[in-house]
């Protein structure tokens, strides 16, 4: 064979630096077929909410994330949607995440209640816990259990599966999920308004025996946890939540129901909740922050925000406020359980004002007028003048 030229060793010395260096499709992670090729990447967790409007009470979510290095997916922004039966809206909107870019078959999503879930680990933790879930329950769609069932509504919550604790019944506010499984539940679209909210659905799902090889619930509070009281949790020296009965330690934590409802104890000025509590020891300074101050802001189209006051709350107008609600106006919300009556404890300092008020009032208006017509009857009775000739 005759010897190379120095010209051809040139050419196939370039050739062999182009094969070598260049960026070639096959090994770039671009376009919307990325995650096909990059079969050697592990699977990734994607947090997901559904939040249509901004609302103080994501700032929960929002820090605890933060706080573990998680960075909450938001969607369904500006949709319509309501609670309860206009929330088939969540269940299309997550259904689209799920084929958007980015999203691989295996991956793991956890999608949570936007106003009253706290997060207690990081991804890595998750996606272990995940995994262990799966190898124990052989299922790949988890759902946080509550005690109570909701909506008790065609059946749903007749002749429920029995449970090894009181946590029993499915709640929709923590899923967890493999994107295949998910897929295969949410294949077709739902109607955007579902009698008895989306937990209905997930509810019909879970008893119709359609997929018991994908879903499974968490009653035992090892990866996600519903908590409806103070007495089902306790925050451990590491400020992990523990599980009382289990002594579990759960990733994410959902507030349900009475968990979050507001409560006046006694002894103390303000109101609060189960769930407020527990993110004000977690993170005392954004909670003064941004939940427990008093804003007053009117929004005027895209255009003007007027403060009004931004500081410290008045509770005891609070007080007067739901004194008059419950006991005059006869509302019937469950804060009136803590103003029941004009002379509980809350009540009595206002409805002895008020019955002072009302007492004073009429008879400074009749003293008022009394005092008037004495005035005017002076005024008007005629002058008499001495007679000269008596």
């Amino acid at each position: 064979m005759a010897p190379l030229g120095a010209a051809t060793k040139l050419v196939l010395r370039l050739a062999l630096r182009l094969v070598l260096f260049l960026p070639w499709p096959a090994c770039r992670a671009e376009g919307p077929d990325a995650h096909n090729l990059l079969r050697g990447r592990p699977p990734q967790l994607h947090l997901v909410t559904f939040m249509n409007k901004v609302h103080r009470m994501f700032a929960m979510l929002q820090t605890s994330a933060e706080a573990h290095g998680l960075y909450p997916k938001v969607i369904g922004y500006g949709r319509n949607a309501w609670w309860p039966s206009g929330l088939g809206v969540k269940i299309n909107e997550l259904r689209r995440f799920l084929w958007g870019r980015g999203v691989r078959r295996d991956d793991v999503v956890a999608f949570v209640d936007a106003f009253d879930v706290i997060v207690f680990a990081d991804e890595d933790e998750i996606l272990a816990a995940f995994a262990d879930m799966e190898r124990l329950h052989n299922a790949s769609i988890f759902f946080n259990a509550e005690r109570y069932c909701f909506p008790k509504t065609d059946g749903l919550c007749d002749d429920y599966p029995p449970s090894p604790t009181r946590w029993r019944h499915l709640n929709s506010g923590l899923i967890a999920g493999r994107v295949w499984a998910l897929r295969q539940l949410l294949h077709d679209p739902v109607p955007d308004v579902i009698e008895g909210s989306d937990q209905a659905w997930y509810q019909r799902q879970f008893r119709s025996g359609n997929f018991s090889d994908l879903l499974a619930l968490d009653r035992e509070c090892r990866f996600l946890c519903a908590v409806s009281d103070a007495d089902a949790v306790v925050l451990g020296p590491d400020a992990r939540m523990v599980r009382r009965d289990t002594g579990y330690r759960p990733a994410l934590v959902h507030w349900a129901g009475v968990g979050h409802w507001v409560s006046w104890p006694e002894g103390q000025d303000f109101p609060t909740s189960h769930l407020a509590d527990m993110f004000r020891r977690l993170y005392p300074d954004v909670a003064k922050r941004l939940i427990d101050g008093w804003f007053l802001e009117l929004e005027i189209g895209s255009t003007h925000d007027i403060k009004f006051y931004e500081g410290a709350g008045f509770w005891s107008v609070m007080e007067l406020v739901l004194c008059v609600q419950c006991n005059v106006l006869g509302t019937t919300q469950r804060e009136c359980e803590y103003f029941a009556g004009f002379l509980c404890r809350r009540c009595r300092l206002w409805s002895f004002l008020g019955l002072l008020f009302f007492l004073v009032v009429p008879l400074a208006l009749c003293f008022s007028r009394r005092l008037l017509s004495c005035r005017y009857a002076m005024q008007c009775q005629p002058n008499k003048h001495p007679r000269f000739d008596e």
